[in-house]
């Protein structure tokens, strides 16, 4: 939020139409990606029903960004620049995955609750993690980028969201997330594939799943 306000105050300066875009940013980020997940906090929306909200979410994005003209391309469903977008975000995402099996056989940061049953694997590999990056990457890079923020802005502000986002869980989860969310802003702000950051998200996502830190 403290990026938002900054970037409110830019947006003053702007002209109409720049203006006219940040306002709409503004609506549809508080609408859709804060309030949800405040209404889950205080448990107006049970934190059960998470996954519905993110399918909810990226139904009513989808169809805000086709009412609008956006094509699935804007939002990094494309062929162009796969490889690199697949190469990307291999170093890192090996390197994040050894730490989390590192901390998952030294048993630091490990829960006690079991671990999901298969079929959730399943779920969040192919319709979970990939409408995350759909939610957080794909749609709000282009959201940003049509209000004229910053590729910098773009990868803080919606990495700050993606964290925000698991603030249901706990405060830890909140800055890791950030964290990761800020590599994959950076590698999908590098090519606008979309694939790359949905398979690193996917592995990430279900290795910390099967440490149970989630």
């Amino acid at each position: 939020m403290i990026g938002l306000v900054a970037l409110a105050q830019k947006s003053l300066m702007t002209p109409n139409y720049q203006s006219k875009s940040f306002l709409q940013l503004v609506a549809v980020v508080l609408v859709v990606y804060i309030a949800p997940i405040v209404l889950m906090l205080v448990d107006i929306i049970p934190s059960e029903f998470k996954y519905h909200v993110l399918i909810g979410m990226s139904a009513l994005l989808l169809l805000y960004g086709m009412v609008n003209g956006a094509s699935l391309s804007s939002f990094g469903f494309t062929r162009r620049n796969l490889k690199p977008a697949l190469t990307r975000v291999v170093p890192v995402s090996v390197l994040v995955a050894v730490v989390i099996l590192a901390l998952y056989f030294l048993r630091l940061f490990r829960s006690d609750s079991p671990s999901a049953h298969w079929s959730f694997y399943i779920f969040y590999i192919f319709v979970s993690a990939s409408l995350q990056e759909f939610v957080y990457r794909g749609f709000l890079f282009h959201l940003l980028k049509k209000a004229h923020v910053s590729k910098v802005w773009t990868i803080v502000v919606s990495s700050a969201l993606y964290g925000f986002m698991h603030i249901i869980f706990d405060i830890p989860a909140v800055f890791f997330t950030f964290l990761i969310g800020l590599f994959w802003g950076w590698a999908y702000e590098k090519d606008r594939n979309i694939y790359g950051v949905m398979i690193s998200h996917s592995i990430l996502g279900s290795l910390s799943l099967l440490a149970n830190f989630s």
